[in-house]
């Protein structure tokens, strides 16, 4: 039996015409969207900060769970504590891990009635951002930036459907991983924080790794990137939970002296959930030796507010010297030598700034000399360069400036490129001969 989809669209145009009728889009939330529990900011004008929203009372009053349950025998929706209290009497089915299921596209079976993703996420969000307006009579949300640990292609159209039939569409959605987050809070920071590299650690129930920002301060704007080491074989939740503090503590802080030798890092944050409680304290304190070092489980909502702030703001963002670069964005620009006006010049393939699951990018070349094209690969952080040459084998280069090719540019993951490149014969004067060429090249 499949869900009603007339409560579905009914419930959806309500809550979108509530949002509609606000007085003013003056909001900017972050909001972090985990498969445990779901956490939201609201930027403060008076403190110019990114601020926790209290979403229930309990112990974390600042986490909500992200579940959903069905109450037995009715059509009532019930939401975090709540629905695991009567899930636990027996009178609720609840449905969780809701991230996941969004990424795998699994549906969820309440009382013989199956529910989509979508139409789960809905009810949640819808409650989560209502208790949020409810706290700001008369406002709207202006943006909201919602941050999820790994952003791919299947939880972006998941997320812009659910918030699209909220009545936010693109103009007020922005979504970014982890990652952006962490970028946006540690750079929305006092300039002595980020004076040089930035490094975090994070810990949760799946991963320990740490992320280390650099930002290249030789283009304009400054390209801010990001490295990742996964430390998983080292150290991890499990091994937190057997609560050997000695150990733990001897692991970690050699693992962070190895890292961080002979690196320029001016502040290290650390967060997730690995990191509760007591256990790291030590080490961190001797880690504030020449830097400054936090800890907190709200950086990725407040980073996401931040961007809310940044991106959504009329009168323009405090972080324009910036380009942002995500874990899944390329870092290297790809280009093309060619000849014009008796001078080698580079032609852009790639300008390095997109995600490498972007669609490819395809441009059109006259060949003149002969059948290899050249292609540079320009690190944009260390400004390494390297050359590819590409043999277009069984081409003729003719030498009335006839011979067009098509080159296409897309990537099968940050760090392997693919470049295809077709004869495309020249209008009806000259077929294409039909041959196409490709090479992968390693970043």
């Amino acid at each position: 039996m499949d869900y009603s989809t007339t409560e579905y669209q009914t419930e959806a145009l309500i809550f979108a015409k509530e949002v509609a009728m606000a007085d003013k889009r003056s909001l900017f939330l972050g909001l972090d969207f985990g498969n445990e529990d779901i956490q939201i900011c609201c930027y403060n004008p008076k403190s110019l900060e990114p601020e926790s929203v209290t979403l229930y009372s309990g112990d974390r009053p600042y986490f909500y769970p992200s579940l959903i349950g069905l109450k037995q025998g009715s059509k009532e929706w019930l939401f975090g504590e709540e629905a695991l209290e009567f899930q636990e009497q027996g009178l609720c089915q609840t449905a969780d891990n809701l991230l996941k299921k969004a990424e795998q596209g699994t549906e969820t079976v309440l009382y013989d009635t199956v529910y989509s993703p979508v139409y789960l996420l809905e009810k949640l969000f819808r409650k989560c951002l209502t208790m949020v307006t409810l706290k700001f009579p008369g406002e709207s949300i202006a943006k909201l930036a919602v941050t999820v640990k790994d952003l791919n292609e299947t939880i972006r159209a998941v997320l812009k459907e659910v918030f699209g039939n909220l009545g936010l569409k693109e103009d007020r959605l922005f979504l970014q991983s982890h990652s952006l987050s962490y970028e946006y809070y540690a750079l929305s920071q006092k300039k002595e924080l980020w004076s040089t590299d930035v490094g975090l650690f994070h810990m949760d129930e799946e991963e320990f790794h740490y992320r280390q920002i650099s930002i290249s301060r030789k283009f304009t704007p400054l390209p801010v990137g990001i490295t990742q080491k996964d430390f998983n074989d080292i150290l991890d939740y499990e091994e937190v939970q057997k609560g050997d503090k000695e150990r733990l503590e001897y692991c970690f802080l050699n693992l962070a002296r190895s890292l961080l030798h002979k690196q320029l890092v001016t502040t290290i944050y650390v967060t997730g959930c690995g990191f509760e409680g007591d256990w790291a304290d030590n080490a961190l304190k001797e880690l504030c030796v020449g830097r400054r070092v936090f800890k907190g489980q709200n950086l990725y909502a407040k980073g996401a507010c931040y961007a809310a702030k940044e991106i959504g703001s009329e009168e323009g963002g405090k972080l324009k010297e910036f380009l942002f670069l995500d874990s899944d964005q390329i870092t290297s620009l790809l280009s093309i030598e060619a000849e014009k006006d008796g001078k080698l010049i580079q032609i852009p393939l790639w300008d390095g700034y997109k995600p490498w699951y972007d669609k490819a990018l395809t441009q059109e070349f006259i060949l003149t000399e002969d059948n290899t094209i050249r292609v540079l690969v320009k690190e944009l952080f260390t400004l390494k360069k390297e050359y590819h040459d590409i043999l277009l084998e069984g081409l003729e280069v003719r030498a009335d400036k006839s011979t067009r090719v098509e080159i296409s540019v897309s990537f099968k993951d940050r760090k392997t490129a693919l470049i295809k490149i077709c004869d495309r014969g020249f209008g009806q004067i000259i077929p294409s001969s039909g041959l196409c060429w490709e090479q992968e090249i390693k970043l």
